[in-house]
């Protein structure tokens, strides 16, 4: 008889473990939902700007989506030097200035330079990986713009920079 309450008591710690295990589990699985609910999705985010860009908005025309895929890597190339040397020369006037916060931009916009740098060669070879630092340095930019003030820059910048963008992001494979 002994035996067989032996048995029953393993029974019964047996079905509590399995009991707490899937309490956790199950909580634990609560607990990542709820993260995942208010957390960013930046892939969403992206999709979200896509279908923004490309089905509430004309279309451009197929001829000059060609024509932009075409001069945007040298675009890009121009934007860079000229964002190097005018960062070079905006870091000192703005330092001697004593303008903070237009000198937070600046050097948050380093990191866009940097973005637009990597993403060169994807663009004149069409690939993916192109449009998406290019993207990068967009956002970053707009970041930039946002936290020197610049309220026209961010609009405006946002605006036809996510227009462009999204209308020839088919382009890249």
């Amino acid at each position: 008889m002994s035996e067989d309450n032996s048995n029953s008591n393993k029974s019964t710690v047996n079905a509590e473990i399995v009991e707490e295990k899937t309490t956790k589990n199950s909580s634990h699985q609560e607990d990542s939902a709820k993260k995942s609910d208010t957390s960013f999705d930046f892939h969403k985010f992206t999709e979200t700007l896509d279908k923004f860009f490309n089905k509430q908005l004309p279309s451009l025309p197929t001829n000059v989506k060609d024509v932009l895929v075409k001069i945007i890597p040298y675009l890009n190339v121009v934007g860079l030097v000229i964002g190097v040397v005018v960062t070079v020369i905006a870091i000192p006037l703005l330092l001697v200035t004593f303008q903070f916060l237009s000198l937070l931009g600046v050097i948050i916009s380093i990191g866009s330079l940097v973005f637009a740098g990597m993403a060169v060669k994807g663009l004149f070879d069409k690939k993916k990986q192109g449009w998406t630092y290019t993207y990068y340095s967009c956002l970053v930019s707009l970041l930039s713009s946002l936290i020197a003030l610049n309220i026209a820059g961010l609009v405006i910048g946002s605006f036809v920079s996510g227009y462009i963008l999204f209308q020839i992001r088919s382009y890249y494979k």
